[in-house]
Order: structure tokens, then C-alpha cells, then sequence
């Protein structure tokens, strides 16, 4: 039987074997596979060519049942660890299916999690949707929350955002966040296998936990693991959207600026807010250098001063001090200048621009015996 019996990709027509997955077959595969063994008709004539294509006026049987596309359904499922994103368990304790009730064992699940990790997994028989949140050409962000076996430096999340090269090909974060020692938060655009995991692999670490918490500008809310709800028009239309930059997200553009505040000055980068009206409430709290070796918490910053922490580590020891100073530069920068709990006399700024710290501080006198402390001159990163 001829392709242009029963339409063609000119006048609409989709293959057969999606057209059967959309009315309840579990998969493209088993549709072939039910092809293959002589038990689909069309039109009153069995059918041998999975590549054929259908519209809404041709008569589909499977088996001698009349096939009629079901429903369109998007389910939001917050998948527990120990389950596979298959139809067969595989040795694991089960699969996603087994989470949902029988009627909408059909979706297909869009963005595979593994075994190990946890979190959020949209389910749906929608094709185009599935396209959009899948393909990277969507540019949809996935959020994850991410525990490993040991402490790491700082430098691991900013070799993320430069990118590191895995199986998959060259994996890259879109923002990065310090949450512990051994957590944090890890957004991709990207869909590669096993992405974060191997991300980490490739510096030395092993993941732990991994949870999806986002996808888009949707969030699971009191989703509990196992559990499942249907998502309306909003919920759907927050999927496809991304959420603005938080300022706690170290992206790409506030890498290039890690040199110091200059880096940003010469034109805004494509994550950063050229509206951006200075809050002295976004700098407190514990930030990070980026090697992972200096520590600022910035207890009150005011337009007129900051009063803060400074801990800086090395092989001789930790310096500790508690500053207060005002601020002597034009614009958002304050001019630092303290002596350490080893004795080392520093001097440098501390500069508070679009939401982000830089710092730059070098030692002025170093103390008898207490080593020396390495200038500091980067962006620092939420603690």
C-alpha cells in the first residue's frame, strides 16, 4: 500500500508508528514491532511499512480495535531514587511507571534521570513539548541540587561554567552555585548522559545525591518523592520559560569578570542587569574566592561603610580579622586596610557591583613566620 493512500508530510500525515504511540501503544518500538507481526490495518488492508504516514481520515486497527489518539496529558512526577526512566526494571527496584496508575502508562518521560538521582520528571504524550524541554536548541534550564563524597574547592564550579570534556562531548554549567563544602547547585542547559556526574568524575569527585528541584521556572513544591500531579496550561507554560538570573548564580559573564571589577566594566554580559540599583542587603552573609582560600562575611554594609570578616588559609595557618571601614572610592567600592590575627598587614577594596563582591587585597607587610598569604583578586562566590 502506497504512502500516498493514506497522506504525506506535505498534507499532515505522521508515521504510523507515532501515530499508534499517541493512542495508547506503549512506544514507537512496540508499535514497529506489531507492524512488523502483521496486526495493524489501515483502511481495511494490513500494513508492513513502519514508515508509512496517516491522517485523521484513515481508519487505524490494532488487532482488530479501533486506534484513536487519547488525550493529550502532562504529568509532573518527583521520581525517588532506586527507579529507572524505562519500561523494564533492569534490577532496579522499579520503573516510573510502576508510580503511575495504569491510564497514563502511556507518557513518555522527557529528560531521562538515572537510577541514582531523584527529582523531577515530566511525563507527557505530547511530541512538541517533549521536543522543546529535550533538545538543547530549547534552551531550557534544569536545576540540580548536588551533594559529593568530599570537600572541593571553588575552582571546580568555575571549571563548569568554562566547561569540562566528558564521553557525551564538551559539558558546560550555564550558572553555578556554592551551596556546603560538599554541595551545590548546578544549572544546565545541556542534555548530556550523565551529565553532572561525569562533570564531577572529571575533577576527582564522586556524586553522592542528585536531585532535579527545577525545570524551567517550574518547581516540584510539596511534590512528595513518588508522588505525581497533572499540569495545566500555567504549569506548562512555566516549564518553557526560564526564570530571571538570582544573584546568588555565578553564570559565564561573572566568570570573564573574575579578574576584578574591571573585567565587567568595559560592557555588560548577557547575564548580568544594566537596571541594577544598589541594595547593600544582597552582599551580606559568607562569601567564597574561587580557590577556595579566602572567606569574607559581611556582617553590615551600609553607603557609608561595611563591617566584615576577612579569613584567608595557607600552609602556615588561618588569618582572621574583623574590619570595619568606610568607604573612600567613588561609586560602590570600599577601600580595606587591616592587620590579620598572624600579624600580616593587608591593604586592597572590596567592590559591591550588579549583585556580585570582587575583591582585591594584597599583602602590604607580611609577618615574621606567619607565610606568606597570596594577593587575592577575583570574584567571590555566595557562600
Amino acid at each position: 500500500m502506497s504512502e500516498e493512500q493514506h497522506g504525506s508530510e506535505e498534507n499532515g500525515g505522521i508515521r504510523i508508528n507515532k501515530f499508534l504511540a499517541s493512542c495508547g501503544i506503549d512506544s514507537r518500538r512496540v508499535a514497529d514491532r506489531l507492524i512488523g507481526e502483521g496486526r495493524v490495518e489501515v483502511n481495511g488492508k494490513v500494513i508492513d511499512t513502519p514508515g508509512m504516514r496517516v491522517t485523521e481520515k484513515d481508519f487505524v486497527k490494532v488487532d482488530g480495535r479501533h486506534m484513536t489518539p487519547m488525550e493529550e496529558v502532562v504529568v509532573l512526577l518527583n521520581k525517588p531514587r532506586g527507579y529507572v526512566c524505562s519500561r523494564e526494571a533492569q534490577g532496579a527496584i522499579g520503573t516510573v511507571y510502576d508510580l503511575l496508575p495504569p491510564r497514563l502508562r502511556h507518557l513518555n518521560y522527557v529528560g531521562r534521570l538515572d537510577a541514582d538521582s531523584e527529582g523531577l520528571l515530566i511525563m507527557t504524550n505530547k511530541g512538541e513539548l517533549t521536543q522543546i524541554l529535550s533538545h538543547p536548541t530549547g534552551g531550557i534550564e534544569k536545576e540540580y541540587w548536588v551533594t559529593v563524597d568530599q570537600n572541593f574547592d571553588n575552582s571546580v564550579l568555575m571549571q563548569f561554567l568554562r566547561g569540562v570534556r566528558i564521553p557525551e562531548g564538551n559539558a558546560r554549567a550555564k550558572y553555578v552555585c556554592r551551596a556546603s563544602a560538599r554541595r551545590a547547585c548546578i544549572v544546565l542547559e545541556q542534555g548530556l548522559k550523565r551529565q553532572v556526574r561525569q562533570m564531577f568524575q572529571c575533577l576527582g569527585l564522586r556524586v553522592r545525591k542528585l536531585v532535579r528541584v527545577r525545570i524551567g521556572s517550574l518547581w516540584g513544591g510539596d511534590l512528595e518523592p513518588g508522588g505525581w500531579k497533572f499540569l495545566d496550561d500555567a504549569d506548562v507554560a512555566l516549564s518553557l520559560k526560564n526564570p530571571p538570573r538570582q544573584r546568588k548564580y555565578l553564570g559565564a559573564s561573572q566568570l570573564v569578570a573574575g579578574g576584578g571589577a574591571k573585567g565587567e566594566q568595559g560592557g555588560r554580559g548577557v547575564d548580568s542587569d544594566e537596571d541594577y540599583v544598589f541594595n547593600p542587603e544582597d552582599y551580606l552573609g559568607t562569601w567564597y574566592s574561587t580557590n577556595g582560600r579566602v572567606t569574607i562575611m559581611i556582617s553590615k554594609l551600609t553607603e557609608k561603610s561595611v563591617t566584615f570578616t576577612y579569613q584567608q588559609t595557607n600552609k602556615k595557618g588561618t588569618a582572621t580579622c574583623e574590619a570595619k571601614v568606610k568607604k573612600s572610592v567613588a561609586g560602590n567600592a570600599s577601600r580595606v586596610s587591616f592587620t590579620d590575627s598572624l600579624g600580616n598587614k593587608a591593604t586592597g577594596y572590596l567592590t559591591f557591583d550588579n549583585g556580585q563582591l570582587y575583591v582585591k587585597i594584597k599583602t602590604k607587610t607580611k609577618a615574621e613566620g606567619a607565610g606568606v598569604h597570596p594577593s587575592v583578586d577575583c570574584i567571590m562566590v555566595r557562600g
